[in-house]
């Protein structure tokens, strides 16, 4: 296995985006009926999926940006 610290936050970021497509498609899922749960949880699984997806992949990219020399 590779010590590579690029590759361990590029499969990270990677990792994050596939689990914020799923939250979105279980909160499709759920807001339309067809997974047993409340609509709200529904709702609030597309939100924070959402979020998940577009946002923290980016703040966690920022973070984990090589300094300027």
């Amino acid at each position: 296995m590779s010590d590579d610290p690029a590759k361990a936050r590029f499969f990270l970021i990677s990792l994050n985006r596939l689990f914020g497509a799923v939250m979105v498609i279980a909160g499709i899922l759920g807001a339309s009926g067809l997974l047993p749960v409340d609509d709200w949880f529904g709702y609030a699984l597309i939100a924070v999926g959402a979020i998940e997806f577009f946002v923290v992949p980016q703040i966690l990219a920022r973070a984990w940006r090589s300094p300027k020399p």
